[in-house]
C-alpha cells in the first residue's frame, strides 16, 4: 500500500496546471458539449435491422 500512496501523489496536478484546468474546462464544455453529444439524439438505432416478412411469417 505504501507504493500506491507514493504513486497517487505523483499524479496530482501542480498549482499552475490546476488553475489552468479550472479556467479552461468550463469554456471547453460550453463549446464542445452539444457537438459531442448530438449523436445521442440523432442516431437511428433501427438502421440496418431486417424488416419482418410481409406475410407475418412464422
Amino acid at each position: 500500500m505504501r507504493s500506491a500512496a507514493a504513486n497517487r501523489d505523483a499524479k496530482t496536478a501542480g498549482p499552475v496546471a490546476r488553475r489552468l484546468r479550472d479556467l479552461l474546462m468550463p469554456a471547453a464544455l460550453w463549446l464542445f458539449y452539444e457537438r459531442g453529444t448530438s449523436w445521442l439524439y440523432t442516431h437511428d438505432v433501427t438502421a440496418g435491422w431486417r424488416q419482418a416478412p410481409a406475410g407475418g411469417g412464422g
